[in-house]
């Protein structure tokens, strides 16, 4: 349950779940995954990335302060790891301006 490749799926899943709509289900999945990455690599690109995408979820939710809390220490690890213009860091850098830190 906890190896990366799991916790990928939850991201997946994740993502069905915003497709049907369905921020609740998104939301759980989420949570699971970044809940598994703080275990497995509290420092890592994987963790910032679920946690982006969680705020992306919070924000259209209308939990703004949330969003906040996860991307303040999710941004600083997107932006050395990985390039503007990766779609991770990309969605992230979206949901950051709408949550009202700037880009850099």
């Amino acid at each position: 349950d906890t190896h990366p490749v799991f916790l990928h799926a939850h991201r997946i899943r994740a993502s069905f779940a915003l497709q049907g709509g369905d921020l609740a289900s998104a939301e759980r999945e989420l949570r699971v995954a970044v809940s598994g990455f703080e275990k497995a690599d509290p420092s890592g690109v994987n963790l910032a990335i679920a946690r982006s995408e969680l705020a992306a979820v919070r924000m259209r939710q209308g939990h703004r302060d949330d969003a906040r809390a996860l991307l303040s220490p999710a941004l600083p690890v997107l932006r050395q790891a990985l390039l503007p213009t990766e779609v991770s860091r990309a969605a992230a850098e979206v949901v950051a301006t709408a949550a009202g830190f700037g880009q850099s």
